[in-house]
Protein backbone atom coordinates (compact mmCIF):
# COMPACT_ATOMS: atom_id res chain seq x y z
CA UNK A 1 0.00 0.00 0.00
CA UNK A 2 2.82 2.13 1.21
CA UNK A 3 4.78 1.70 -1.79
CA UNK A 4 1.93 2.38 -4.44
CA UNK A 5 1.28 5.71 -2.64
CA UNK A 6 4.81 6.51 -3.32
CA UNK A 7 4.77 5.44 -7.06
CA UNK A 8 2.11 7.83 -7.52
CA UNK A 9 4.18 10.70 -6.37
CA UNK A 10 7.03 10.00 -8.35
CA UNK A 11 6.91 13.48 -10.11
CA UNK A 12 5.53 15.34 -7.26
CA UNK A 13 7.44 17.44 -4.55
CA UNK A 14 5.91 18.15 -1.41
CA UNK A 15 7.57 18.77 2.09
CA UNK A 16 5.49 15.34 3.93
CA UNK A 17 5.56 12.01 5.08
CA UNK A 18 5.11 10.67 1.62
CA UNK A 19 8.03 12.26 0.09
CA UNK A 20 10.10 11.31 3.12
CA UNK A 21 9.70 7.90 2.61
CA UNK A 22 10.18 8.56 -1.22
CA UNK A 23 12.94 10.15 -1.04
CA UNK A 24 14.40 7.24 1.27
CA UNK A 25 13.47 4.70 -1.36
CA UNK A 26 16.12 6.18 -3.20
CA UNK A 27 19.03 5.11 -0.51
CA UNK A 28 17.41 1.89 1.18
CA UNK A 29 14.97 0.84 -1.70
CA UNK A 30 11.91 -1.34 -0.06
CA UNK A 31 13.60 -2.17 3.14
CA UNK A 32 12.92 1.16 4.19
CA UNK A 33 9.15 0.67 3.25
CA UNK A 34 8.66 -1.86 5.36
CA UNK A 35 10.26 -0.42 8.97
CA UNK A 36 8.19 2.52 8.13
CA UNK A 37 5.06 0.47 7.66
CA UNK A 38 5.82 -1.05 11.21
CA UNK A 39 6.46 2.27 12.58
CA UNK A 40 3.24 3.43 11.49
CA UNK A 41 1.70 0.81 13.24
CA UNK A 42 3.26 0.83 15.86
CA UNK A 43 3.05 4.43 16.53
CA UNK A 44 -0.83 4.49 16.03
CA UNK A 45 -1.34 1.39 18.85
CA UNK A 46 0.76 2.96 21.33
CA UNK A 47 -0.44 6.57 21.13
CA UNK A 48 -3.89 5.52 21.41
CA UNK A 49 -3.59 3.22 23.67
CA UNK A 50 -2.41 6.29 25.83
CA UNK A 51 -5.06 7.92 24.91
CA UNK A 52 -7.68 5.47 25.26
CA UNK A 53 -6.80 5.12 29.06
CA UNK A 54 -6.54 8.59 29.52
CA UNK A 55 -10.17 9.09 27.62
CA UNK A 56 -11.27 6.01 30.49
CA UNK A 57 -9.97 8.54 33.08
CA UNK A 58 -11.75 11.45 32.32
CA UNK A 59 -14.98 9.80 31.61
CA UNK A 60 -14.86 8.49 34.83
CA UNK A 61 -13.99 12.13 37.02
CA UNK A 62 -16.97 13.11 34.48
CA UNK A 63 -20.08 11.27 34.94
CA UNK A 64 -22.38 14.20 33.59
CA UNK A 65 -20.01 13.42 29.99
CA UNK A 66 -20.17 9.84 30.32
CA UNK A 67 -23.88 10.29 30.41
CA UNK A 68 -24.75 12.59 27.30
CA UNK A 69 -22.70 10.23 25.13
CA UNK A 70 -23.91 7.19 26.44
CA UNK A 71 -27.40 8.62 25.37
CA UNK A 72 -25.85 9.70 21.89
CA UNK A 73 -24.74 6.12 21.62
CA UNK A 74 -28.13 4.77 22.50
CA UNK A 75 -30.24 6.83 20.49
CA UNK A 76 -27.97 5.63 17.17
CA UNK A 77 -28.08 1.98 17.89
CA UNK A 78 -31.60 2.04 18.50
CA UNK A 79 -31.76 3.46 14.94
CA UNK A 80 -29.25 1.64 13.47
CA UNK A 81 -30.25 -1.75 15.29
CA UNK A 82 -25.90 -1.63 15.44
CA UNK A 83 -23.05 0.89 16.73
CA UNK A 84 -20.31 -0.87 14.54
CA UNK A 85 -21.59 0.64 10.86
CA UNK A 86 -19.86 3.45 9.42
CA UNK A 87 -23.44 5.07 9.48
CA UNK A 88 -23.57 4.62 13.20
CA UNK A 89 -20.19 5.78 13.64
CA UNK A 90 -20.57 8.96 11.64
CA UNK A 91 -23.72 9.44 13.85
CA UNK A 92 -21.65 9.17 17.77
CA UNK A 93 -20.16 12.41 16.89
CA UNK A 94 -20.15 13.34 20.65
CA UNK A 95 -17.08 10.43 20.90
CA UNK A 96 -15.08 12.32 18.43
CA UNK A 97 -15.36 15.41 20.50
CA UNK A 98 -14.59 13.64 23.78
CA UNK A 99 -11.11 11.96 21.32
CA UNK A 100 -10.16 15.53 20.13
CA UNK A 101 -10.21 17.10 24.18
CA UNK A 102 -8.51 14.08 25.76
CA UNK A 103 -5.70 14.56 23.32
CA UNK A 104 -5.70 18.52 24.19
CA UNK A 105 -5.81 17.88 27.77
CA UNK A 106 -3.39 15.03 28.10
CA UNK A 107 -1.36 15.51 24.97
CA UNK A 108 0.73 12.65 24.28
CA UNK A 109 3.28 14.45 21.98
CA UNK A 110 4.70 17.68 24.36
CA UNK A 111 5.91 19.15 21.35
CA UNK A 112 6.49 18.79 17.28
CA UNK A 113 9.94 19.35 15.64
CA UNK A 114 9.41 21.21 11.81
CA UNK A 115 12.62 22.60 9.45
CA UNK A 116 11.05 26.08 7.87
CA UNK A 117 11.01 25.60 4.06
CA UNK A 118 11.23 29.17 3.42
CA UNK A 119 11.61 32.84 4.54
CA UNK A 120 8.69 33.66 6.42
CA UNK A 121 7.79 36.82 8.97
CA UNK A 122 5.57 35.89 11.35
CA UNK A 123 3.44 38.27 14.22
CA UNK A 124 3.35 36.53 17.98
CA UNK A 125 -0.34 36.25 18.69
CA UNK A 126 0.05 38.66 21.66
CA UNK A 127 1.99 40.87 20.23
CA UNK A 128 0.16 41.19 16.67
CA UNK A 129 2.59 44.43 15.85
CA UNK A 130 5.55 42.51 16.20
CA UNK A 131 7.61 40.74 12.90
CA UNK A 132 9.51 37.84 13.85
CA UNK A 133 11.85 36.18 10.91
CA UNK A 134 12.45 32.38 10.30
CA UNK A 135 14.50 31.82 8.13
CA UNK A 136 14.67 28.62 5.78
CA UNK A 137 16.30 25.93 7.05
CA UNK A 138 15.83 26.80 10.80
CA UNK A 139 14.82 23.81 13.20
CA UNK A 140 11.21 25.17 14.65
CA UNK A 141 10.45 23.43 18.00
CA UNK A 142 6.08 23.93 18.53
CA UNK A 143 5.29 23.39 21.90
CA UNK A 144 1.69 22.11 21.40
CA UNK A 145 1.50 20.88 24.99
CA UNK A 146 1.63 24.59 25.89
CA UNK A 147 -0.95 25.84 23.16
CA UNK A 148 -3.36 23.19 24.19
CA UNK A 149 -3.30 24.59 27.62
CA UNK A 150 -3.09 28.50 27.10
CA UNK A 151 -6.44 30.47 28.43
CA UNK A 152 -6.36 32.60 25.28
CA UNK A 153 -7.92 29.52 23.32
CA UNK A 154 -9.11 27.06 25.89
CA UNK A 155 -10.84 28.74 28.48
CA UNK A 156 -10.24 27.20 31.84
CA UNK A 157 -8.02 24.73 30.22
CA UNK A 158 -7.92 22.44 32.41
CA UNK A 159 -11.48 21.43 32.86
CA UNK A 160 -12.54 18.50 30.72
CA UNK A 161 -15.06 20.02 28.03
CA UNK A 162 -15.50 17.92 24.94
CA UNK A 163 -18.14 20.69 23.98
CA UNK A 164 -15.16 22.70 22.56
CA UNK A 165 -14.72 20.62 20.08
CA UNK A 166 -18.67 21.83 18.97
CA UNK A 167 -18.62 23.10 15.25
CA UNK A 168 -19.77 26.69 16.51
CA UNK A 169 -16.44 26.54 18.95
CA UNK A 170 -13.95 25.02 16.28
CA UNK A 171 -14.73 27.94 14.11
CA UNK A 172 -14.34 30.50 16.82
CA UNK A 173 -10.59 29.31 17.28
CA UNK A 174 -7.51 29.37 14.73
CA UNK A 175 -6.88 26.53 13.18
CA UNK A 176 -3.33 26.05 14.48
CA UNK A 177 -4.36 26.14 18.25
CA UNK A 178 -4.97 22.32 18.12
CA UNK A 179 -2.07 20.12 17.43
CA UNK A 180 -3.22 16.53 18.48
CA UNK A 181 -2.02 15.11 15.64
CA UNK A 182 0.43 17.91 14.45
CA UNK A 183 -0.62 20.18 11.24
CA UNK A 184 0.00 20.69 7.77
CA UNK A 185 1.75 17.95 5.18
CA UNK A 186 3.53 16.10 8.01
CA UNK A 187 0.39 15.64 10.05
CA UNK A 188 0.53 12.47 11.69
CA UNK A 189 -0.18 9.63 9.17
CA UNK A 190 -1.72 7.40 11.62
CA UNK A 191 -4.62 9.46 13.22
CA UNK A 192 -7.74 8.13 11.18
CA UNK A 193 -6.42 4.65 11.97
CA UNK A 194 -5.40 5.68 15.44
CA UNK A 195 -8.94 7.90 16.29
CA UNK A 196 -10.59 4.53 15.07
CA UNK A 197 -9.60 2.16 17.52
CA UNK A 198 -10.33 4.78 20.50
CA UNK A 199 -13.68 5.58 18.80
CA UNK A 200 -14.95 1.84 17.98
CA UNK A 201 -13.37 1.24 21.71
CA UNK A 202 -14.90 3.87 23.65
CA UNK A 203 -18.50 3.15 22.19
CA UNK A 204 -18.49 -0.46 22.81
CA UNK A 205 -17.76 -0.11 26.42
CA UNK A 206 -19.89 2.89 26.89
CA UNK A 207 -22.64 0.98 25.26
CA UNK A 208 -22.46 -1.73 27.90
CA UNK A 209 -20.77 0.00 30.91
CA UNK A 210 -20.53 2.32 33.49
CA UNK A 211 -17.36 3.44 34.14
CA UNK A 212 -16.43 4.66 38.05
CA UNK A 213 -13.16 5.32 39.78
CA UNK A 214 -11.80 2.39 41.58
CA UNK A 215 -10.49 2.43 44.75
CA UNK A 216 -6.84 1.55 44.01
CA UNK A 217 -6.58 4.78 41.97
CA UNK A 218 -4.32 7.34 43.12
CA UNK A 219 -5.44 11.01 42.46
CA UNK A 220 -3.90 12.56 40.46
CA UNK A 221 -2.23 10.26 38.27
CA UNK A 222 0.47 12.42 37.70
CA UNK A 223 2.98 12.48 34.99
CA UNK A 224 6.03 10.10 34.00
CA UNK A 225 9.52 10.84 34.04
CA UNK A 226 9.64 10.59 29.76
CA UNK A 227 10.13 14.01 28.75
CA UNK A 228 8.66 14.24 25.20
CA UNK A 229 5.70 12.23 25.67
CA UNK A 230 3.19 12.44 28.66
CA UNK A 231 2.55 9.38 30.53
CA UNK A 232 0.69 8.89 33.84
CA UNK A 233 2.70 8.14 36.68
CA UNK A 234 0.48 6.29 38.71
CA UNK A 235 -1.60 3.21 37.50
CA UNK A 236 -5.41 4.29 35.55
CA UNK A 237 -7.41 2.16 37.87
CA UNK A 238 -11.32 1.81 36.35
CA UNK A 239 -14.26 0.05 37.36
CA UNK A 240 -16.33 -1.63 34.11
CA UNK A 241 -20.01 -1.66 36.07
CA UNK A 242 -22.72 -3.19 33.78
CA UNK A 243 -25.45 -0.74 32.76
CA UNK A 244 -28.90 -1.33 33.91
Amino acid sequence: MISEAIKTRENVYNSDYLNFLKEAKEKYQDLTHFGYAAMFYLDAFATSALAFAYALLELSLNPEVQLKAQKQIDHVSEKYKTIYSEEAQKEVDYIDNIILETIRMHTITKFLNRQCTKDIHLSPPKHPGARVLIKKGTQVFIPSYAIHHDSMYYEHPSRFNPDRFSLEQLNSRPKACYLGFGDGPRVCIGRKFGVTQIKMGLTAILSKFELHLDEKIILPVGEGTDHLSKTPKEKIWIKFCPRK
